[in-house]
């Protein structure tokens, strides 16, 4: 392979590996904006979690609620 094709080659490689560089941090930004995303809505998911704790305790009294069944248990007066 003469000098020419072997320049012409790497600088087809360079240019393939920028482009696929370009590409990942692209991929990289936008998982990393869905992850903040989705860190979001957890945090307000839980915010509404407490809301509704908080409004059954202040209906029901002390207690603890069972995510799984949704069952309300009040706490044993002491």
């Amino acid at each position: 392979m003469n000098s020419y094709k072997k320049i012409k080659e790497l600088r087809s490689q360079f240019g393939y590996t920028i482009q696929q560089l370009g590409e990942l941090q692209l991929a990289k930004r936008d998982i990393e904006i869905e992850e903040q995303n989705l860190l979001n809505f957890y945090s307000e998911i839980q915010k509404n979690q407490n809301s509704l704790l908080d409004e059954i305790q202040k209906e029901f009294g002390d207690g603890d609620l069972d995510l799984n069944t949704g069952e309300f248990t009040l706490k044993p007066k002491q």
